[in-house]
């Protein structure tokens, strides 16, 4: 687990350095204004022109298109690497696999076969992967390469990740992309959205909840297949919409993977808490008792439902109605402020630690 949330923590820190980019780049009308105020060289003064030109925002924006979109892929492949090794890890057997990653296995091995001219990124000898795949079939996964199972379509829109989560086993994704309550507290919150309005487009998997994803590939495809000057995304946007909305989307992401890699594990002895909570108010504060756990505000709560497990993330802690940072002391009665949806007949499974 904690390798997922490590992969999230560095797609995070890569958007903020994007971001601070893009701060950098909105100053620069400051800086171009201040240095008119100066006596400059004719030399100086043409290169405050191309700094400001269109041009080099031309350049910019593309630029920034393309890296956006390119911590996003490397974020799914990344994430999914690890969530493959943690499957494979909890397996003893090839017939305890999920059956929709033995079929793409199968079916990528048998396109390579036939045409291997196609998959220039397999760098592993043909013989070694015949004999890689006859190990796996005798339930010895020490050699087993990831690179068939990790592939997947290029212009990752909210269509083709479902897709690709299903063939890793992941049941209904859309359905748990959409009914995410951080997405609609994304929506309501930085979007101003209407909660009736939200309610009824998570209904319908409306495209408008993705659309800051299916545009971003959208821009990216046309700055890969030429050069953007117009119909382009604002910068402001990017950084108050687009950017925001990846962190939101590649967490839903990650606690998806969580909760399925929770759901294959026996769990019985990391139930912490074999009770219900002590209360729950407006379905989103909960209260416990701890013994001997550690938590802090930020981490990952996971607790079983009636429709399985579920994942949230701890927004606020609190001691005696005084808040607090993390717990440290044992055997206490805190409230937790979470950001999903939990009942009094739910039951605590564990916590994850988000900062180590």
């Amino acid at each position: 687990m904690r390798d997922f949330i490590s992969v999230y923590k560095l797609f995070n820190r890569r958007l903020d350095d994007i971001g601070l980019f893009l701060q950098k780049i909105a100053s620069k009308n400051d800086v171009w204004n201040s240095f008119r105020l100066f006596p400059l060289s004719k030399e100086q003064k043409e290169l405050l022109d191309y700094i400001h030109s269109d041009r080099v925002y031309t350049i910019h924006y593309n630029a920034v298109i393309i890296s956006l979109y390119g911590c996003f892929e490397n974020y799914i492949d990344s994430v999914f690497s690890h969530y493959l090794d943690f499957v494979f890890s909890k397996v003893s057997s090839y017939e305890e696999l999920p059956s929709s990653i033995t079929i793409k296995y199968k079916a990528k091995l048998g396109e390579y076969l036939s045409a291997q001219n196609r998959f220039t990124n397999i760098e592993t000898p043909l013989p070694n992967i015949i004999a890689s795949y006859l190990k796996i079939l005798n339930s010895d996964f020490s050699t087993f390469d990831k690179s068939f199972l990790l592939m997947h379509p290029g212009n990752l829109k909210v269509d083709k990740i479902c897709n690709f989560m299903s063939e890793m086993g992941i049941e209904s994704p859309q359905q748990k992309i959409y009914q995410d309550e951080a997405l609609k507290t994304f929506f309501i919150d930085t979007c101003g959205y209407d909660e009736a309005d939200y309610e009824l487009k998570s209904k319908r998997k409306s495209l408008d909840l993705v659309s800051y994803l299916e545009r971003l590939v959208d821009q990216r495809n046309c700055i890969a297949h030429g050069w953007v000057e117009d119909n382009r995304i604002s910068m402001n946007d990017i950084q108050s919409y687009y950017i925001p909305f990846l962190k939101v989307f590649a967490d839903i992401i990650l606690r998806i993977l969580i909760c399925k890699a929770i759901e294959g594990v026996d769990n019985s002895n990391a139930q912490l808490f074999c009770d219900s909570p002590i209360a729950v108010y407006h379905n989103k504060v909960v209260c416990i008792h701890i013994y001997n756990q550690k938590i802090s505000r930020g981490d990952y709560i996971i607790y079983s439902t009636k429709k399985g497990i579920k994942c949230a993330k701890i927004m606020r802690i609190e001691i005696d109605n005084k808040p607090y940072e993390n717990v440290l002391k044992d055997d206490i009665d805190v409230g937790l402020e979470i950001d999903n949806r939990i009942k009094f007949e739910d039951k605590i499974v564990m916590f994850i630690p988000f900062d180590n």
